[in-house]
């Protein structure tokens, strides 16, 4: 069945022409046929792919709906449908992505609000606390120094009188 490939004007350096009339049994076939007659745009994906960047492309049908790989194995192609070959949009993050921008400027201006005003108060902080770990770690080194090597003498005092007593 004849059907018109369209691809987007976005992937017009890796087309010579605006639409492509070819017969097809499945929507399948389109990939086929565009790895055998369209060797720039498989290698344009192949870069892509070897770059590890994710810009694909989807089909959309006459209605512009999106024609996942399910369909694309399963449908059969008719006598003047309409294929478009699109880039994909991947992420954005639609509403909650903008929402998480604003949230995150926010806690940057807060941050530095916090940083301008509290600044004598954060520095006396910072220093009290690296001051304080400071001081537990070298006790609980001392400690733990104290322990092994009495436990050490020990071990080889014990060791001494046992090698008397033989």
């Amino acid at each position: 069945m004849l059907v018109t490939i369209k691809p987007h004007s976005s992937f017009k350096s890796f087309f010579s022409e605006s639409e492509y009339i070819a017969d097809f049994k499945t929507y399948n076939d389109i990939l086929f046929y565009l790895n055998g007659m369209h060797k720039r745009f498989i290698n344009y994906l192949r870069l892509q792919k070897a770059q590890g960047i994710e810009e694909s492309f989807v089909f959309l049908d006459k209605k512009l709906r999106v024609i996942n790989p399910d369909e694309l194995r399963l449908k059969h192609a008719r006598d003047g449908d309409v294929i478009h070959i699109v880039p994909a949009i991947i992420g954005g993050g639609g509403k909650r992505g903008g929402l998480l921008a604003v949230l995150a400027v926010a806690a940057f201006v807060f941050l530095l609000t916090f940083l301008c005003v509290f600044h004598v108060g954060l520095v006396f902080l910072v220093s009290f606390l690296c001051v304080f770990l400071v001081w537990v770690f070298f006790t609980f080194f001392c400690v733990l120094q104290f322990l092994v090597f009495r436990l050490f003498f020990l071990f080889l005092w014990r060791l001494c009188l046992l090698f008397m007593c033989v």
